[in-house]
């Protein structure tokens, strides 16, 4: 009761900044439980309509450089690995029905290349709330078919490129792709989200 009744202002909240969801102590960054659950966010703030997922502050004092490593190398190297996944992104808008923003502080990339400032993607949604011709592969593979939606990411220039080729609408042969990935990786909100969309477009 007392763990309920912690949570329960977070209920109301509409705009959220944060890093991960931390459960229990000693937990390693992206495992189970430390990492980038909006799933388990969902739960606790329902209400959400704006997201900015941070990174969490590099201890450079505590960490050691390879001989001859530089410490823009290091920092570029410690931010890599604790940038948020696109997996950890998809069907977002499915667990956070009300989200219409979502602000990345720094996407994974495994490209090499470096990031940007940011980039800042418009993704066009269906204001009816129906499925349409023009839902996007980047709107179906978030969960925000159903709304206009903001996404800003910091990412290289390569990644945002890929990210703008998917905010193009989707064909018939993307559902059946994305619920083989969701069957694969085991992602069931993708799955769940992808059934509901079916549903819609057969009604």
């Amino acid at each position: 009761k007392e763990e309920v009744e912690s949570v329960q202002p977070m209920a109301k909240l509409t705009s959220l900044s944060f890093v991960a969801v931390v459960r229990g102590q000693g937990s390693t960054w992206n495992s189970p439980r430390c990492r980038c659950d909006v799933a388990v966010l969902a739960l606790l703030a329902p209400a959400l309509e704006r997201l900015q997922i941070r990174s969490p502050n590099i201890a450079l004092g505590r960490m050691s450089r390879r001989p001859g490593q530089r410490m823009d190398g290091l920092i570029r190297v410690s931010r890599h690995f604790c940038s948020t996944g696109l997996r950890d992104l998809l069907a977002a808008g499915y667990l956070l029905p009300h989200l219409k923003e979502l602000k990345v502080e720094v996407l994974k990339d495994d490209t090499g290349q470096p990031w940007d400032t940011g980039s800042v993607l418009t993704v066009p949604g269906s204001k009816s709330g129906r499925p349409s011709s023009g839902t996007t592969h980047l709107a179906l593979a978030l969960g925000v078919q159903d709304r206009d939606f903001q996404l800003c990411v910091g990412a290289s220039e390569q990644l945002a490129g890929k990210l703008r080729l998917a905010n193009v609408p989707a064909g018939g042969s993307s559902i059946a792709t994305f619920q083989s990935f969701a069957v694969a990786e085991q992602h069931l909100p993708l799955l769940q989200l992808l059934q509901r969309y079916q549903d819609k477009l057969t009604k």
